[in-house]
């Protein structure tokens, strides 16, 4: 539906130079709303056109270095980032690591230098900063996937930079504190998914804390991201032969996803019952093994769903119905 509007909105203002900002904003909406399609060749030209909408804008403005423009420069390389992230794992010769890298390195560079400006309001400046963390994170999730051995000082880094929010109040509301606990899930998040491909890489891992447990039931953090925190933690308490613990980590996680069939969401849900299945299949407590092969079968009838589209869908069937034959394909995805 946002799709809809969204393209309403640019055949309105397509054309007009009044409305080039406009119109370049509503190009990075879309690719943002469109990221997770996994159709990376399309996501690539449609990255080109919204950066010709970007630069198409510039001219408008007569100033390419405009906070405006510099804006939608830094959330087009934050949504690359991603993207390209994703389609390195998935296989895809379109992106690299390096050409994210470089998109991640950018995003974060053009967020500082909004954050510096000293003609901001107390809002702007707010936002600013949330878009600095933000960007701070991507550096944390580039590493989580293609460099582990800086992942914990990049997290440490992005972590004081969202202490910096908790000073921003608005109407009796702590708004700031509020921003750094939706913020300290992101983050969390990405570092946890590092901890979690290095244990399906076969490296013993005890990196959690009860920090880490309290974003599971704080509803400020979005209840996908709170769902992928329960999927890492119970993973972890598993290979430590914690299976109840482990299990009521991944309770937590698979039920605030229970109505997530489609799309995204439904495949987020399908990884997740599959690594409930891959950690706890061999527990000794008949419970939970039967437990265990109950999200089995749940990620099975998710992913065989027509409304869950994933690349690595054969992957991953495969998998759960001949366990223990070829690979878990965890190291292929990006959730």
């Amino acid at each position: 539906e946002a799709r809809h509007y969204i393209e309403k909105a640019r055949e309105f203002a397509s054309g007009k130079s009044e409305f080039a900002i406009e119109v370049a904003r509503l190009s990075v909406a879309e690719l943002v709303i469109r990221q997770d399609e996994e159709n990376f060749n399309e996501l690539a030209k449609m990255a080109e056109a919204v950066q010709d909408d970007i630069d198409r804008a510039a001219q408008a403005e007569k100033d390419d270095a405009s906070r405006r423009v510099r804006d939608l420069r830094m959330r087009l390389n934050g949504t690359l980032s991603q993207i390209e992230c994703a389609a390195v794992l998935a296989g895809s010769q379109v992106f690299t690591a390096a050409q994210a890298k470089k998109h991640v390195d950018e995003a974060f560079s053009l967020a500082q230098g909004l954050c510096k400006e000293t003609n901001l309001s107390e809002e702007d400046r707010f936002i600013a900063k949330c878009n600095e963390v933000q960007d701070a994170n991507y550096r944390v999730m580039w590493a989580a996937f293609f460099d582990f051995d800086t992942l914990e000082n990049l997290a440490e880094s992005a972590r004081k930079k969202a202490t910096r929010l908790e000073g921003f109040d608005r109407e009796n509301e702590s708004i700031g504190h509020d921003a750094a606990v939706t913020n300290a899930g992101y983050r969390e998040r990405f570092r946890l998914m590092g901890w979690y491909r290095e244990l399906l890489k076969g490296r013993c891992v005890d990196r959690w804390n009860p920090c880490e447990e309290e974003l599971l039931t704080d509803e400020r953090v979005e209840f996908w991201a709170r769902a992928l925190i329960g999927k890492y933690l119970g993973a972890f308490e598993a290979a430590h032969g914690n299976w109840q613990v482990a299990k009521k980590r991944f309770d937590l996680g698979e039920k605030l996803l229970a109505k997530s069939t489609k799309g995204v969401l439904g495949v987020i849900h399908a990884t997740i019952c599959a690594e409930v299945f891959r950690s706890l299949r061999k527990s000794p407590d008949r419970e939970i093994a039967r437990y265990a092969d109950e999200m089995r079968q749940k990620a099975v009838g998710l992913l065989e769903s027509e409304s869950v589209l994933t690349l690595g869908k054969a992957d991953w069937l495969a998998w759960l119905k001949n366990p223990g034959i070829g690979q878990f394909p965890g190291l292929k995805y990006w959730y």
